[in-house]
């Protein structure tokens, strides 16, 4: 049923283990607080399309893909960069992740 209601409670957890398995080298999450699970929840109620678990493992593969969200790539200031959940879920940088503006 593709009628999800919004009310759908975000699996916080099942998600941090989807992000760590696909992204290994990423930073660990530790602390799980109400300002950082907030984006993520914003995030998942936003759009029906991202209230599966399917979804976030294919945005973890995404972000998988790009040496630079990997730290695969130096930056220009040439060190590595290797963003935590937290980031890659803030409103802005996701949109930037999702329209592949960090892959080659």
């Amino acid at each position: 049923d593709d009628d999800i209601s919004e009310n759908t409670t975000c699996p916080h957890k099942k998600i941090i283990a989807l992000y760590h398995d696909l992204l290994p080298a990423n930073p660990r999450i530790k602390v799980w607080d109400s300002g950082r699970s907030t984006p993520l929840r914003t995030r998942w109620n936003e759009d029906p399309k991202r209230q599966t678990l399917d979804y976030w493992d294919r945005f973890f593969r995404h972000v998988a893909k790009s040496d630079f969200l990997t730290g695969r790539k130096e930056g220009s200031d040439g060190r590595s960069f290797l963003p935590g959940l937290d980031w890659l879920v803030k409103s802005a940088n996701f949109a930037k992740v999702i329209e592949g503006r960090y892959h080659q």
